[in-house]
């Protein structure tokens, strides 16, 4: 918790000085636009990653129950579904990441008026990760349902 409470101090402390280099203005206005909608793209796969590790901590404890509650959370977990959801977890998360760093720079003061391009580019390098990862996976994925 004291590490939380420290790295938000410093986040405030990077977007204050942002703001009295003239980089960043403190207005709170409500704007329009890409920046908005990744914001809260960005809040949803925040919470999809929460639950995420919540139903993880559940699986782990289900895991060390017996035998019988291993081998079918094993089963379970490499079933085309389970591929599928984490597949689409990578998804989540590299956009998580990558717009994290994107809302990083924009809090800083870096690239403001270049909000619909770095938008793009963080959509783009999310589509490229994302790619080189599922194509392996739909040969497995198509080969456990149709065999």
């Amino acid at each position: 918790m004291r590490a939380l409470i420290y790295f938000t101090v410093q986040y405030l402390d990077l977007v204050q000085f942002a703001a009295e280099q003239g980089r960043m203005k403190l207005t709170g206005r409500y704007h329009k636009g890409i920046g908005v909608v990744y914001r809260y793209l960005h809040m949803v796969s925040g919470i999809a990653l929460f639950l995420y590790l919540l139903l993880n901590a559940v699986l782990l404890f289900l895991l060390v129950k017996g035998e019988h509650s291993f081998q079918t959370i094993l089963s379970l977990l490499h079933s085309p579904f389970a591929l599928v959801a984490v597949s689409l977890l990578l998804l989540v998360t590299l956009f998580h990441v990558f717009n994290g760093v994107r809302i990083l720079f924009f809090d800083l003061g870096l690239w403001i008026e270049d909000q619909k391009d770095i938008a793009l580019t963080v959509l783009i390098i999310v589509v490229i990760l994302f790619i080189i990862h599922f194509l392996p996976m739909v040969e497995q994925v198509v080969g456990k349902i149709l065999f």
